[in-house]
């Protein structure tokens, strides 16, 4: 094997090189170079969409956007997967000064030495690898990615990933995702979010939920990237300067049970006309921007999520922390009550190991209405039972039946809308 030098040696130039690719094999490469203190000038990909904007501090630029005369002064090196011979056609017409293919046994080398560094990478294996370096990634948490495709494929709790990377990667290769939520289409995003872009306009609004206790000034929130709404207000000392959830027809007195669904009641009734709605946590938002609604209109994507948690334990065993049996009985009476044709898909989702978290999205009209409609008529069936019996709780049961009931929505609903995924992105405090 080739030491690290013997390497660096088919990439020293005279002039400085180019890296081609932001991918998994991009990222190896760029660890390599640091390592070996090789400087790289600059990133190029075929298309922004899909890649990051940034990468270790230097920008990434699409093809389109160089010059031709200025691609005759530029030393490439090719960082994609797969051998030349695949991308050979592609290259030949850029018309770069030079064009080096990273050699599958120089690949091979890469992923040996420089995995861990390039992505924090914990496990990989048959394709798949799990790393806790994803971009924005929430703390305690860690991501499958598709090595292939450099794409994010499900959230997994970081303490179990090193335990759980056989059977995820397993259930993943076998379909069991895919048939429980649809084909993963995921929305284009630059992987930084631009608080300068219009998000909310005259027909399309995104909420973001706060409260007395966190740190978001809604003051300084610019209205055109997210509406701010305060919840639990109704118990809460501190009033902040945005819509209120005790205001207009609300049930904000339920905040403790029903914790940011409380916002998303206010939204369905107190709000109408958008041909989009949207709910984010203060921490917790979807990765959008402007490439991302721009393929959600040119598209006609009804209906906006997260990607997937996984959880080692499957489903009903993972709840039972914070749904007692009588919960999961009467969430499920709740659901057949109203659509008998949902028990195949409930059974087959609570024996499953896979929910989509937080109670976050963003929806065409139409399905939000619909789904709301059915989430809080099984939140009503739940509490008209436990009412009759004049039990008391204030557990926050409610927010996790509905990120069971919003799974099982999407699970049985997947086939008649038009369903992308993004990731989550996580904001820490400043």
């Amino acid at each position: 094997m080739k030491t690290d030098e013997e390497y660096g040696n088919l990439l020293t130039t005279n002039q400085p090189i180019y890296i081609y690719g932001a991918g998994v094999v991009a990222r190896r490469l760029m660890a390599f170079c640091n390592d070996l203190e090789i400087q790289y000038a600059g990133i190029i990909v075929t298309k922004k969409e899909g890649n990051p904007s940034v990468l270790n501090d230097v920008s990434v630029r699409e093809i389109d956007e160089i010059r031709i005369e200025d691609r005759k002064d530029m030393n490439v090196v090719v960082a994609l997967g797969g051998y030349a011979s695949k991308w050979l056609d592609q290259f030949v017409d850029y018309g770069f000064k030079s064009i080096c293919f990273i050699s599958s046994s120089f690949q091979t080398y890469l992923r040996k030495r420089y995995s861990n560094k390039a992505y924090g990478i914990i496990s990989a294996r048959d394709g798949y690898f799990i790393t806790s370096g994803y971009p924005l990634l929430e703390p305690g948490h860690a991501m499958l990615m598709d090595e292939e495709k450099n794409t994010s494929l499900c959230r997994i709790f970081h303490k179990d990933a090193k335990e759980v990377d056989i059977d995820v990667i397993e259930r993943v290769k076998k379909g069991e995702l895919e048939k429980l939520f649809g084909s993963l289409k995921k929305l284009p995003f630059s992987g930084k979010r631009d608080k300068s872009q219009t998000t909310c306009l005259s027909d399309r609004e995104i909420y973001i939920v706060t409260s007395h206790i966190d740190k978001m000034d809604p003051e300084k929130e610019d209205e055109r990237y997210g509406i701010p709404i305060q919840v639990g207000t109704v118990f809460a000392d501190i009033t902040k300067k945005c819509i209120q959830d005790n205001s207009g027809d609300n049930i904000s007195k339920k905040n403790r049970n029903y914790c940011e669904c409380t916002a998303l009641y206010w939204i369905w009734k107190n709000t109408n006309g958008q041909k989009h709605i949207g709910l984010e946590h203060y921490r917790r938002r979807m990765g959008l921007d402007s490439s991302s609604f721009k393929k959600i209109q040119t598209d006609s994507i009804d209906f906006v999520t997260t990607l997937p948690q996984y959880t080692f334990d499957n489903i009903r065993v993972f709840f039972s922390t914070w749904l007692c049996k009588t919960d999961w009985r009467l969430m499920k009476e709740g659901i057949l009550k109203i659509n008998p044709e949902m028990e195949r898909i409930f059974e087959e989702y609570e024996k499953g190991h896979f929910f989509i978290p937080c109670n976050i999205g963003f929806w065409s009209r139409e399905w939000f209405d619909k789904y709301c409609c059915f989430a809080f008529s099984v939140a009503d069936y739940i509490e008209n039972y436990y009412q009759e019996r004049n039990v008391f709780r204030e557990d926050r049961y409610m927010g996790y039946v509905f990120e069971n009931l919003y799974s099982i929505y999407i699970a049985f609903y997947h086939k008649e809308m038009k369903l992308a995924f993004v990731d989550m992105d996580w904001i820490a405090d400043e």
